[in-house]
């Protein structure tokens, strides 16, 4: 049996990076993958990649920071399929800034996507998890560490943490539950972070090598390195996980 046979997953962010690789994964493992973006373009190419190769996989066009985006979604979705079993809620952006020099408008932008966004997509996905299911929420290493260059993305990781852990207790008192957990990655090798991490600074040395000096394993993560957790998270051999925070870092955050 595939782990994820004939459940219904939605995934955010699914155009490219780690939202891409979930998304392969899901079909894979036997989902019906609805694939969630902005990025109409990308997002219709990579599910139409999917069903080439015969999975069940299909765009919808969602800005996670719109309530009225996510009902049309959802409702979307219960017209194609009737129910949702797998939220990945993994949509998201970074914007640079310390406390002194962040923006409000960046402030702003990078909660609603990444904080504001989470909440909706799990407001908007419990009613169709009647049967039960599964919220992978998609945090960082910036949920549960500071980081002095990115006070707006630390603020929304880690609010991201915790409404994981207040959801997973709502989501564990219906009948049947519905399980809700946090991943945090560390630094993963994506188009979002790829031109950040090859610019050099004043003294020649990207941010790359930096982070490679950093990480106990020496190296950033490939997206696919993320995809167990969520393999695990979003299929039944998770039935008893929920509010918990899953760190894959390469041992960044050990020391």
């Amino acid at each position: 049996m595939l782990r994820l046979q004939d459940k219904v997953v939605m995934i955010t962010g699914a155009a490219s990076g780690l939202g891409a690789a979930f998304s392969r994964a899901a079909a894979l493992a036997g989902a019906s993958v609805v694939l969630a973006d902005i990025d109409d373009a990308a997002g219709q190419g990579l599910a139409e990649a999917l069903r080439a190769e015969g999975a069940s996989a299909g765009y919808q066009r969602l800005d996670v920071t719109s309530e009225a985006g996510w009902e049309t979604a959802m409702a979307a979705v219960r017209e194609r399929h009737g129910r949702l079993d797998v939220l990945a809620n993994n949509a998201g952006i970074a914007l640079r800034g310390s406390v002194a020099d962040c923006s409000l408008a960046d402030w702003q932008r990078t909660l609603d996507v990444n904080l504001t966004g989470v909440f909706l997509g799990c407001r908007a996905a419990l009613p169709l998890m009647r049967a039960g299911g599964a919220i992978v929420n998609v945090s960082s290493v910036y949920g549960q560490v500071g980081g002095a260059q990115v006070a707006a993305y630390c603020a929304a990781k880690g609010g991201v943490t915790l409404l994981t852990r207040s959801a997973a207790l709502h989501g564990a008192a219906l009948k049947p539950p519905v399980r809700v957990n946090s991943i945090h990655p560390g630094f993963v090798d994506t188009p979002m972070t790829q031109g950040a991490l090859d610019l050099p600074d004043a003294s020649g040395t990207t941010a790359r090598k930096r982070i490679e000096g950093m990480t106990p394993l020496g190296r950033l993560a490939t997206p696919d390195e993320i995809v167990g957790v969520f393999l695990l998270l979003a299929s039944d051999e998770g039935r008893y996980i929920t509010g918990s925070q899953f760190t894959v870092d390469g041992g960044l955050t050990a020391q």
